[in-house]
């Protein structure tokens, strides 16, 4: 944020549930992209390439519940020097 408005080119924070028997109610408002309500074990992966980072949050049985990739746009290659 950035004068109370949203700054595209700002911190994307990532928060990944429980992974342990306790349980805490989430709150589900516009300040989340994504919020699972189930008392559920969930874990998060996170897979770093050149230009992007993708997280994928997965349940203590595998199965895949959420995943989103952030590109980093001014990622530039540098060319090889011979």
């Amino acid at each position: 944020m950035k004068a109370g408005k949203e700054d595209p080119n700002g911190t994307v924070y990532v928060v990944a549930g429980t992974t342990g028997k306790k349980h805490y109610d989430a709150v589900a408002d516009e300040k989340f992209d994504y919020v699972i309500m189930e008392n559920i074990a969930v874990s998060m992966q996170a897979k770093v390439d050149k230009d992007q980072i993708t997280f994928t949050t997965i349940t203590s049985y595998g199965e895949t519940i959420n995943q989103f990739t952030v590109i980093n746009p001014d990622y530039h290659e540098e060319e090889e020097v011979e």
